[in-house]
């Protein structure tokens, strides 16, 4: 509350603010990190230089827009109301399990390096290369590991603290980290697209589940 006061309380008149960048930016980047759910799922690898403050009009709601690197998303909204206890859970969890097989993303990125996007036409580079699951969506994977597991709240007993520590989150268990990249491998399949067809596919939603 004390955050979400400090960039709202001079904009309460306003239709939208100046870029919060710099320092304040990345503190905002950390604290969506670690208790939005889905904050990796909507922004990805993709590098936040700043967020603009933003009223919706449709529901008069005090949200925060990311702007990225190079790219721009359309729909960037993260409302602070949702931030909790549970969602920094969820959060945490999905991080651990997106590191898990973050060495599988990379490799493929780099097999399809100055290869076509088979979506944009756009060549792709590790700059700009997103690796997209089919038939079933890194978030659906997730969630249905996570309840063969337990739920969330089991899972992060898993999750290494990182908490002021600077370090990535990850599972601190070999056994849940291999269970996982097991599941991952044997329920999805993976493409890897320029992230303007990233976006289109994520916009159209008719070609892949994202």
């Amino acid at each position: 509350m004390v955050v979400k006061n400090h960039f709202w309380d001079t904009r309460k008149c306003e239709q939208h603010s100046d870029l919060i960048v710099g320092d304040p930016c990345r503190f905002l980047v950390k604290v969506f990190e670690m208790y939005h759910p889905q904050w990796f799922e909507r922004v990805g690898t993709n590098e936040v230089i700043a967020f603009v403050v933003k009223i919706d009009k449709e529901y008069k709601t005090q949200n925060f827009n990311v702007v990225l690197k190079d790219y721009q998303l359309e729909d960037t909204s993260f409302s602070y109301s949702k931030l909790s206890k549970c969602s920094r859970e969820e959060a945490d969890v999905k991080a651990a399990c997106r590191e898990a097989v973050h060495k599988i993303i990379f490799k493929l990125k780099k097999r399809y390096c100055f290869s076509r996007c088979p979506i944009s036409g756009l060549e792709i580079s590790l700059d700009n290369a997103e690796v997209h699951h089919y038939a079933k969506s890194m978030q659906l994977l997730i969630k249905e590991w996570v309840d063969l597991k337990g739920g969330f709240s089991e899972v992060v007993k898993y999750v290494n603290q990182t908490i002021g520590g600077g370090t990535i989150t990850c599972f601190k268990d070999e056994v849940i980290i291999q269970d996982f990249i097991k599941f991952h491998n044997q329920n999805t399949h993976l493409v890897v697209l320029h992230r303007v067809g990233h976006s289109m596919i994520h916009k159209s939603q008719k070609v892949f589940d994202r």
